[in-house]
């Protein structure tokens, strides 16, 4: 009985922080979602334009990571709610002054082209880097905060990034499709910037209280897999650079099946949010239960080799969805989630599983800041080298391949026939695919 209500009451006290988490990422991808349409709008549409939003977004959340993780390594009695509250207000701040931003780098743009247009691209670059980076490291800056908060209030750091990720999915909809369609790209950035202030003034309140007590219930899980430092880090980048090169890689096919850049990157963006959500709320279960990590990043690689055929003939399925509006959109979403889910969720589990192993805000920062280092690599040579070069198939291809090698490389605890076992299922889903 007494477990029972130490349960309740434990739930009832992080409640309010796993809203405001959930709130932030919904604001955070509606934000991006602003940021594609504009950039779409520079740079026409493009799986280079996509590739570009999507690196100068994660260029800028690294940057965020690192500078926040340094920052609260030499401070000592952080709260990490009031630093949280005061992110979340400078993002929506700064958001404020999106439009006239792109304005500015419009004109760089034209000024640039004028004097060298060979260097358009560079000049689009600098612009939308000026535009989109401030908020950008804003919201990198959050993670390691995540993890003073998860301490404060005796919680996990995985489950608030999943929620925060669960939270951008919802964003990236209803950016798309309710904000700004119904209120207009300007009324859609008045309405992200007040969920921001919201948040922001909420979690400073929440900070005045006193956590002590929740924070001494907190027990650190013990590790279940033993990984070097170095293994940390391989499965970090390699995590980081597939999922965003599959979203690049992913973007082409679904473009053609859906007739729009936003509703293609909305519905594509938001199916992988989603599994990346449920996998890091999978996370403490699986390390309780002892599921090696390793074997989750072979079985990731095999389920992207199985998905390609499906991506690459998208559009057949897309055709069969309907043609009412909502129904449309539901179908569609449902379709990109059923081909996407499986690959993406055990991917996911990559990040937060090494995350939820940390305890000191450097390592969080710095694992999650190599993390978008590496999500910027992929979705920059996803979208500037192999598909050009090599096609959207060959391009997934290769990503499959590489996982469910990382995978079998790190399997240290499984016997050799479990890892002939995958190896084989591997080469099977290759040739499959």
């Amino acid at each position: 009985m007494e477990k029972t209500s130490a349960l309740i009451q434990g739930k009832r006290e992080t409640s309010p922080l796993h809203l405001l988490v959930l709130c932030s990422g919904m604001a955070a991808l509606s934000w991006t979602v602003v940021w594609q349409i504009q950039a779409s709008l520079a740079l026409g549409v493009s799986s280079w334009g996509t590739a570009l939003t999507l690196a100068v977004t994660m260029a800028g959340m690294c940057v965020g990571a690192l500078l926040a993780g340094q920052m609260l390594k030499s401070l000592k009695d952080v709260n990490g709610l009031r630093i949280y509250g005061t992110l979340e207000l400078l993002i929506g701040l700064s958001g404020l002054f999106l439009m006239p931003a792109l304005h500015f780098a419009e004109q760089m743009d034209t000024a640039g082209y004028r004097m060298a247009s060979h260097s358009e691209y560079w000049v689009h670059v600098l612009g939308i880097a000026l535009s989109m980076g401030f908020p950008a490291i804003c919201m990198g800056a959050t993670t390691p905060v995540f993890g003073l908060a998860a301490r404060q209030f005796g919680t996990s750091i995985s489950i608030l990034y999943g929620l925060n990720t669960l939270g951008a999915a919802l964003g990236c909809i209803l950016a798309a499709f309710f904000f700004i369609p119904s209120f207009g790209v300007m009324g859609t950035i008045n309405l992200i910037a007040a969920v921001n202030f919201i948040v922001g003034l909420v979690a400073i309140l929440m900070a005045r209280r006193d956590t002590s007590e929740q924070a001494e219930k907190q027990k650190p899980c013990a590790p279940v897999e033993p990984l070097d430092i170095w293994q940390e880090y391989l499965l970090v980048f390699v995590t980081g650079f597939a999922t965003l090169a599959l979203e690049v890689a992913w973007f082409r096919s679904f473009t053609a099946a859906f007739w729009s850049t936003t509703a293609a990157f909305s519905i594509m963006l938001s199916s992988v949010l989603v599994s990346l959500g449920i996998a890091a709320q999978l996370v403490p279960v699986l390390r309780r239960k002892g599921v090696s990590l390793s074997v989750c990043m072979a079985l990731a690689g095999i389920f992207i080799l199985l998905a390609t055929p499906l991506v690459e003939r998208f559009d057949m399925f897309a055709r069969m969805a309907g043609d009412n509006p909502a129904t449309l959109f539901v179908n569609w979403f449902i379709m990109a989630f059923y081909v996407t889910v499986l690959p993406i969720t055990f991917l996911g589990l990559g990040l937060p599983w090494i995350l939820e192993r940390q305890t000191s805000t450097a390592r969080w920062a710095a694992f999650y800041g190599f993390n978008t280092l590496a999500a910027v690599l992929g979705s920059l040579v996803a979208g500037w080298i192999f598909l050009p070069a090599i096609g959207f198939a060959r391009t997934s291809w290769i990503i499959g391949a590489m996982v469910t090698v990382t995978g079998l490389m790190l399997m240290r605890r499984a016997s050799s026939k479990s890892r002939k076992k995958l190896a084989f299922a591997g080469l099977a889903a290759q040739i499959l695919a």
